[in-house]
């Protein structure tokens, strides 16, 4: 069974990515080590992976200390992280429009 929402409608409308394009193939770099290649498709995949990495890391060394827990996530880097994306949606947007497709989906 097909899902009704298999197309990205702002690719397939608008003609631009749209913030989130490119996350399987960055997941999928990610998962051959491809680092580069990860953050060129989509940053937010790496970046997610490596702020997980982090927080099972501080979580550990608190259960084997077994001391108090802060919270980790702090709301700078939640603003940070949603920065990075949408910076990267807009540079990718206007590179787009300048005919350079780092995807390669649009322009061929």
């Amino acid at each position: 069974m097909k899902l009704p929402f298999n197309k990205c409608n702002m690719l397939e409308l608008l003609h631009i990515y749209c913030p989130s394009c490119g996350g399987t193939r960055a997941f999928k770099a990610l998962c051959d080590l491809d680092i580069l290649n990860s953050f060129r498709y989509n940053p937010i995949v790496p970046i997610g992976a490596g702020l997980f990495i982090a927080y099972e890391i501080y979580m550990i060394k608190h259960l084997i200390k077994k001391t108090e827990r802060e919270t980790f996530v702090k709301m700078w880097m939640v603003y940070s992280v949603l920065g990075i994306w949408g910076l990267y949606f807009i540079v990718r947007t206007i590179l787009l429009f300048c005919g350079i497709d780092i995807i390669g989906d649009i322009l061929g």
